[in-house]
């Protein structure tokens, strides 16, 4: 996906804000907007944002509850390009037999995969953990195009993809990063510096903010410890409309 830090800021943040968590203490909301704004795509990184002397280096990344092969593919991936595949054939099918009064086709299918709370912190911690490794490398490169300041930040993007979302048992969205396995993690990696990270189910789009110096002062429970609603099916409509050509 090219452009990647301008889709995710034009799906989840603009004309839509950010939530905070709770009891989470922010130092940089001042400079937030503008760090926004002056926000700019690259190639690894996926993209930087230049405030006075500091360069914020901006990565994305999306992960999911699902299982993963040996080579870290995620099932839903894999599930939804299949499905993607199928129904592509279907529509094409129906638009090929039908009648010239027709021009709009439907097709219903099940997306199902295998998920659970160790998959899905393991996921996240993974790609967390590899994206972090990066940051010599992604210095470097701004370094070769020009890009130099006396402070580099990373800041991450990031999507969970999990069907649906995942939910408490009082039905409220759970935000993943808010378990024990998470915090201790970030702790090991103080290059990062704050995460904006988004939820997508239930017809609602949600980017939570949070900044390392504060967050891993807090103590949250392990994900293990968390009663947990992982959703692992939905349903999938396709559309295609047929465009009469003179």
């Amino acid at each position: 996906m090219k452009n990647e830090v301008s889709y995710f800021i034009e799906k989840y943040i603009f004309n839509r804000g950010i939530k905070k968590i709770q009891g989470l203490q922010y130092n940089y909301l001042n400079n937030l907007n503008k760090m926004i704004d002056n926000a700019k795509d690259f190639e690894r990184p996926d993209g930087y944002s230049l405030l006075d002397d500091e360069c914020y280096i901006i990565e994305h990344f999306e992960f999911d509850a699902s299982v993963q092969d040996e080579k870290f593919s995620s099932q839903l991936r894999k599930r939804e390009a299949m499905l993607d595949k199928e129904a592509t054939k279907i529509l094409n099918c129906k638009i090929k037999e039908s009648t010239d009064d027709q021009n709009c086709f439907m097709n219903n299918s099940n997306i199902a995969v295998n998920v659970s709370k160790d998959t899905y912190i393991k996921n996240l911690l993974r790609v967390f953990e590899e994206h972090s490794d990066n940051y010599i490398e992604y210095i470097d490169n701004l370094n070769g195009k020009g890009i130099k300041r006396d402070k580099f930040n990373l800041c991450f993007f990031i999507e969970d993809k999990t069907i649906l979302g995942a939910y408490y048992d009082t039905g409220d969205p759970f935000v993943i990063l808010t378990t024990k396995e998470f915090v201790d993690v970030w702790k090991t990696h103080e290059n990062v510096k704050m995460i904006f990270f988004a939820i997508e189910g239930n017809g609602k789009r949600e980017c939570y903010y949070v900044e390392r110096e504060s967050f891993i002062e807090l103590e949250f429970p392990s994900i293990n410890d968390v009663n947990l609603l992982i959703t692992n099916s939905a349903q999938v409509l396709s559309m295609a409309i047929k465009i009469k050509t003179n």
